[in-house]
């Protein structure tokens, strides 16, 4: 079996992939791509330490704790097993600070020079997705550094690429397949956060629209494989192998941009299966 050490890692993080030493990384990460770890998940953390000394790795530790009724304590709750084992890993390790997101929060990497930066992006509002989110703060991060959004280890192995900054992007643009939903504190009906949600019914697409016109097979299925054949195509990843699987990753403005592009162009760019509702108004687990 393939060992993934540190040293390999830290060599293929800087030179396949050209991570500079004050860069931003959103990573989703996966494991069995990696074959054996030399020191167990501790490999992956040992290794961004190094490449990283003066910039920030942000994990995805989501919970979805609200949408199901749990109550949320970023010291406490535990992100189930399919948003990656090395997620669930890093949100114990007191390296990490964790965001409050009772559904989408995220873990970041401390360094000796990163702390106000985490402080200043992990002040939130009440969107999950959209203007002053986690997701919206490290976009505006990426003004002032480089920034990519990677999949590590063979996540998201379903498909080229995707990311929960597409819903990012879908809540800027404002798609018609999916409407911003309340989920609530199940201990204080005063507290909730709002999130882009896809329709699962007809029913419901027309009590959160008000519409009869639904040109859509419910539920609403996503599909990133169209994605995936345009950003090979306008070459916007760069995907290098490593042990069992391949690092994808993408500049993470550009694609904001370019997916923003997608949608103004095709609003149901991401439906599956493709329909003809493109009318212009304006989902680790899979996507949501």
């Amino acid at each position: 079996m393939f060992t993934t050490t540190k040293d390999g890692l830290i060599a293929h993080l800087k030179q396949d992939l050209g991570i500079k030493k004050n860069d931003l990384v959103f990573m989703h990460s996966g494991i069995t791509g990696l074959g054996r770890l030399e020191q167990g998940l501790e490999t992956i953390t040992a290794a961004w330490q190094e490449v990283l000394p003066e910039g920030l790795l942000v994990i995805p530790t989501f919970t979805y704790s609200w949408c199901e009724g749990k109550p949320f304590d970023p010291l406490v709750s535990e992100c189930p097993a399919s948003v990656g084992s090395y997620s669930q890993h890093v949100w114990k390790d007191p390296r990490f600070v964790r965001s409050s997101d009772p559904n989408f929060s995220v873990a970041a990497l401390k360094n000796a020079l990163n702390g106000k930066i985490i402080e200043k992006m992990f002040k939130t509002g009440r969107s999950c997705f959209g203007t002053n989110s986690v997701f919206d703060h490290m976009v505006q991060l990426a003004l002032d550094r480089d920034a990519y959004i990677m999949l590590l280890g063979g996540a998201h192995s379903d498909c080229v690429f995707r990311t929960t900054f597409i819903h990012h992007v879908e809540e800027k643009v404002g798609v018609p397949n999916r409407y911003l939903k309340k989920f609530y504190h199940p201990e204080n009906k005063n507290d909730y956060v709002e999130q882009l949600v896809r329709f699962f019914s007809f029913e419901e697409y027309r009590q959160a629209t008000g519409r009869e016109d639904a040109a859509y097979d419910f539920p609403i299925r996503p599909d990133y494989a169209l994605l995936g054949e345009d950003l090979i195509k306008d070459h916007l990843v760069v995907s290098k192998p490593l042990a069992y699987s391949r690092t994808r990753m993408v500049p993470l403005r550009a694609f904001c941009d370019y997916v923003e592009r997608k949608l103004k162009d095709i609003p149901d760019y991401f439906v599956h299966p493709p329909t003809s509702c493109t009318t212009g108004m304006s989902d680790e687990a899979s996507l949501r």
